[in-house]
């Protein structure tokens, strides 16, 4: 097996071949006698190493995780930029100056940082580990001190770093805590052969060693350079925490992120004593700060860790502790919890219901089960929907499901507007974007890709569709109504994925997905069973030009089979996303496809003051767009049929979180207005 490791050690390059070593037994002479050597080293250091300096060149950012964590990438809030100054000196005298800092914010946020997050880790950590300024783990023995028979360690792999004047040897070493319920550190440490010095580590903790319970991953990395071909400091760091809440469980997560480059090691210039008085961690006086000099901008800087994308090492080490560990030693531990999938689950407005109101529960019996349910009341028509599912994983990337609901489905396939703006419209001004019906279903799903990889999932269910009536009253104007669906009963099967990808000839951003479904069905009043083959597939890309971004959606739909008209299965076009400058759903066919080109490019605003939460930076994003409909075979003859074409343009503001639009269809069409929060934000809105 070969191995890859992304390595940024100064003048090493990785020798990739066959590895030398197979994964050993836990505890074997041979490890036992590397970690004997590298205990012993961390114990005496390396008496040639009196002091040295460097500066360390980072970013600490923090992201939101909204929606679905295996799907919905992390959108940056906000992101530092840090330039430090690092000095330390034998025996274990460590000191960091703070000399350049400029930041962004991307949302308005209060975000502030424990003091260590602006600095680097020196010494591969002390002997008892300290994170969060030690509010997030407390004293955690170090696998490799005095307190490596806490431990158990096995040689994984072997490889080999190329240096300029010789070749070094390195053993990847696996370590897991004895007693997995104590608070420990699991992860993977390279040691090199001969010494056992530390060219890297990746560790994760156990859940009984992180003190805030609402982390839900907490993974570090540090890689070490060999500096003038004897000692071994710090080259690379990076950190990342995931928190969420405790008692109410809601999609939307903050992450921090932080990554640390080094360089610039001066080795034994003689460093006074007195630059170590004060803090570890200490900050130049403001106007330092900001004068110094980076270079370009911030948000043209951001390294590849603070993009929508997890960092490959906190993925792996991870994996690699419910490798070494059970799952539920470093699963975040959850009893039962208060849940919903957004803002609407607790309350919305529709022309069915009226005001709805609901609540959600989700309990984990286990780390690798969960069992949710959620309940929603009608005031208007007096009905209760809810659903209850049941969620095992069985392995990382596999998700098996049991589900059982009461529902209402839009014979729509895209929101036109979010949840929360269509409960204000339909409640103020009878303008509700939604076309629901009645499902009953109960079935089984089978779910299959790792986070950040591409997402599969098919489902079996019997179900049943019933039509709905307006049964609210706006407090202006009158509602339309409801799509009168075909009563049937029957089996349905979906199979759908979803992955983004990077083309190279794109030269962008891709995210693509598509869905199948096929049903055979009993309808009321049909002297025979109907089937439906009925697709839908999106494709958004997005790519920075020189000075503006050019963003696509596109979207496909086609309803075939004996039950291909049945008024549920056919494509419903029209309405702010799907057909701006065109009536909500105008467009009804056997299919149809939507093709929306835009160009955004940052334009001068007014700057607005958010005291601790930031300011409305005095710009905001010009989004000038062309957009065709197309339908075909329409249900009854008269009704629209071909491609319909549209111009608008998009303003977006307040750190581009509200849309404003204003449209024009080009066929029979007419001006349309609307404001609304960005679609980044739907899935919990």
């Amino acid at each position: 097996m070969r191995r890859h490791w992304r390595s940024a050690l100064a003048g090493a390059t990785l020798a990739l071949g066959s590895p030398r070593a197979e994964a050993q037994a836990w505890n074997d002479a041979r490890t036992t006698a590397l970690v004997g050597r590298a205990v012993e080293r961390r114990r005496t250091s390396d008496t040639l190493l009196t002091d040295f300096t460097a500066r360390a060149h980072g970013f600490l950012s923090f992201l939101a995780q909204l929606g679905d964590t295996l799907v919905e990438p992390p959108r940056l809030v906000k992101s530092s930029e840090l330039m430090v100054e690092v000095y330390w000196k034998a025996p274990s005298l460590s000191k960091q100056l703070v000399v350049g800092w400029r930041d962004t914010a991307l949302t308005p946020a209060d975000i502030g940082y424990y003091s260590d997050r602006y600095g680097i880790v020196q010494s591969n950590f002390p002997d008892r580990i300290r994170l969060g300024d030690g509010q997030d783990v407390s004293d955690v023995p170090h696998p490799i001190s005095s307190a490596s028979a806490l431990y158990e360690f096995r040689v994984r792999d072997s490889l080999t770093l190329a240096l300029p004047a010789r070749r070094v040897d390195v053993y990847e070493v696996d370590v897991r805590p004895k007693n997995a319920a104590l608070p420990r550190v699991v992860g993977t440490l390279y040691l090199e052969r001969q010494t056992g010095d530390i060219v890297r580590l990746s560790l994760t903790f156990t859940r009984s060693a992180i003190l805030d319970q609402r982390i839900e991953v907490l993974a570090v990395t540090i890689e070490n350079a060999l500096i003038d071909e004897k000692f071994w400091l710090p080259r690379r760091q990076e950190l990342e925490v995931r928190r969420a809440g405790t008692w109410f469980d809601f999609p939307a997560r903050g992450i921090i992120r932080a990554r640390w480059e080094v360089s610039g090691h001066e080795v034994n210039r003689g460093v006074a004593i007195t630059r170590f008085e004060g803090p570890p961690i200490a900050f130049a006086e403001p106007d330092r700060l900001r004068a110094f000099p980076f270079e370009g901008q911030i948000l043209d800087r951001l390294p590849d860790s603070v993009l929508p994308v997890a960092p490959e090492d906190v993925q792996r080490v991870q994996a690699a502790a419910a490798e070494f560990v059970s799952r539920g030693a470093i699963a975040k531990a959850e009893a039962g919890a208060i849940s919903a999938g957004g803002v609407s689950d607790l309350v919305r407005v529709n022309r069915v219901a009226g005001l709805a109101l609901g609540a959600g529960a989700r309990w984990r019996p286990s780390p690798s089960a969960t069992i949710s349910t959620r309940v929603r009341y009608g005031v208007s028509d007096g009905e209760v929907k809810g659903a209850v599912d049941l969620e095992f994983v069985p392995r990382r990337g596999v998700r098996v499901g049991v589900f059982a609901q009461r529902d209402m489905r839009d014979v729509g396939d895209e929101a036109e507007v979010s949840l929360l703006r269509n409960s204000i419209g339909a409640q103020e001004f009878a303008a509700d974007l939604t076309d629901p019906y009645d499902v009953r279903a109960a079935g089984v799903s089978l779910g299959l890709g790792a986070p950040g990889r591409a997402q599969w999932r098919l489902e079996v269910a019997a179900e049943r569709h019933d039509p709905l009536v307006v049964n609210a009253s706006p407090s202006t104007g009158r509602y339309q109504p409801t799509v009168p669906v075909a009563p049937l009963s029957g089996v349905r099967l979906l199979v759908s994925a979803e992955n983004a990808v990077t083309p190279s000839l794109l030269e962008g951003s891709l995210r693509l997905k598509g869905e199948l479904r096929a049903g055979r069905y009993e309808v009321t009043g049909a002297t025979a069973p109907l089937w439906v083959l009925r697709g839908f597939a999106t494709a958004d890309y997005r790519r920075p030009m020189h000075g503006w971004t050019l963003v696509s959606h596109s979207t496909v739909a086609v309803s075939a089979g004996s039950g291909a008209a049945l008024p549920q299965q056919l494509v419903f076009l029209g309405g702010p996303v799907s057909g701006p400058g065109y009536e909500y759903h105008a467009f009804v066919g056997r299919a149809g496809f939507t093709q929306h080109l835009e160009a955004r490019l940052a334009v001068p605003f007014i700057a607005i003051p958010l005291a601790r939460f930031g300011h409305v930076p005095g710009q905001a994003t010009l989004a000038p767009y062309v957009h065709a409909v197309g339908i075909v075979r329409p249900p009854v003859a008269g009704m629209p049929e071909g491609v319909y074409p549209a111009v608008g343009v998009g303003l977006l503001i307040i750190h581009d979180l509200l849309r404003l639009d204003v449209a024009r269809g080009m066929r029979d069409g007419r001006w349309t207005f609307g404001v609304d929060f960005a679609r980044a934000f739907w899935s919990v809105l």
